[in-house]
């Protein structure tokens, strides 16, 4: 044979004819058969590489010595992406005051990903100071529970 039919799929790219439907050798218009073969198209499914749009549902908490665990809003070219086409990942810890990332990195149909980040703040913590600023200093706090200083749940914060 001079040339090999072509063949297309929308979405897929023809990688060529092959002796199996997997792996397989490849078939030109050089191979030469004995006996009737039947060959396989191999296809590549088309990635669309991009920087998705991520959207938290916030941005920023006040603390409140949770973990944090913003949602995420994700889109490419305008289009909002399904969660099977991305994985999100959340740094580490969450809970304190401060910056955190999420990372969303793109999957099955797309090729990418963007790091955003939110932030814990310490409203919470903020005090009016000597000449009545109202501002949260670094250090540490002992948050007690119960009806009195005598309380036996306490908790250590530190506000960096």
């Amino acid at each position: 044979m001079a040339e090999l039919p072509g063949a297309a799929r929308d979405g897929y790219t023809f990688e060529g004819w092959f002796t199996a439907a997997e792996g397989g050798d490849a078939v030109t218009a050089d191979t030469v058969f004995d006996k009737d073969t039947t060959v396989f198209a191999h296809w590549k499914k088309n990635v669309v590489s991009a920087t998705p749009s991520v959207k938290l549902s916030t941005s920023a908490y006040t603390y409140n010595g949770k973990v944090k665990t913003p949602g995420v809003k994700v889109s490419v070219n305008g289009t909002v992406l399904t969660k099977d086409n991305y994985s999100v990942s959340y740094g580490k810890g969450r809970k304190n005051v401060g910056k955190y990332t999420v990372k969303v990195t793109l999957k099955n149909d797309y090729a990418g990903s963007k790091t955003v980040s939110f932030k814990i703040t310490p409203e919470l913590l903020r005090f009016y100071d000597y000449d009545l600023n109202h501002v949260a200093e670094p250090g540490d706090f002992d948050v007690m529970i119960g009806g009195s200083s005598q309380a036996e749940k306490i908790a250590r914060l530190t506000l960096k």
